[in-house]
């Protein structure tokens, strides 16, 4: 218990100091080399000149979302893959080990389109809208299900940058300002796909991923 703890809350400080970067270079734009004056417009708003704004879906390879396994007519197991679900993952982005639940190898064939893999990006988009973890090598093989959607970037360069930007105020105020209330709030894979995203070029991509990759 106590080292899951700890993890958590350096899991937690590493998030905050990769939010705070982000925030300065992404939102305040004070970034290395950055010249005042030189904007251009956007639809989210004044950009430095030479950034763009793309859909997400134009960054990623995947976004789409899972299925519950009884739907299919199978049962959750006490030992095997790992499923994770929205409690998996804590409101500091870390994932629970003992909150996943576990499916059999079977089971986990079947639900080929949703089959994790490391860095993907997960994104609650059922129940507690909005939260977000990577996926690291110590979950898989794993799963999930229809309330998180999996974000798997096009680009490695793209995967810390994606991960603070879904993160972002911005990226969650798009999210949940577009909830569409059916039995359960949630938001669309369409809507996701189309969020617009800041694109800044390359240079800040590596050093931003430079400045927020955990230590070894």
């Amino acid at each position: 218990d106590d080292l899951i703890e700890n993890n958590t809350g350096r899991i937690k400080i590493l998030e905050d100091m990769a939010q705070m970067l982000y925030r300065e270079w992404f939102v305040n734009f004070r970034f290395p080399g950055h010249e005042p004056g030189r904007a251009v417009n956007s639809e989210l708003g004044s950009i430095p000149d030479g950034w763009s704004v793309q859909p997400l879906e134009n960054l990623t390879t995947t976004v789409t979302k899972g299925t519950t396994p009884t739907t299919l007519g199978r049962q959750f197991q006490d030992t095997g893959v790992s499923f994770v679900k929205v409690e998996s993952i804590s409101e500091s982005g870390a994932i629970i080990m003992g909150k996943l639940a576990k499916i059999d190898a079977e089971t986990h064939n079947l639900l080929k389109r949703s089959q994790l893999c490391k860095d993907d990006i997960l994104f609650s988009i059922a129940g507690a809208i909005g939260r977000v973890a990577l996926v690291p090598d110590r979950v898989l093989p794993a799963n999930t299900n229809q309330a998180l959607a999996l974000i798997r970037c096009r680009e490695p360069l793209f995967i810390a940058y994606l991960l603070s930007t879904v993160r972002s105020a911005h990226f969650q105020n798009f999210s949940l300002g577009r909830v569409v209330q059916t039995a359960q709030a949630n938001v669309s894979l369409s809507i996701l796909k189309s969020a617009p995203i800041l694109v800044p070029p390359p240079f800040l991509l590596h050093l931003f991923r430079k400045f927020t990759e955990p230590p070894l």
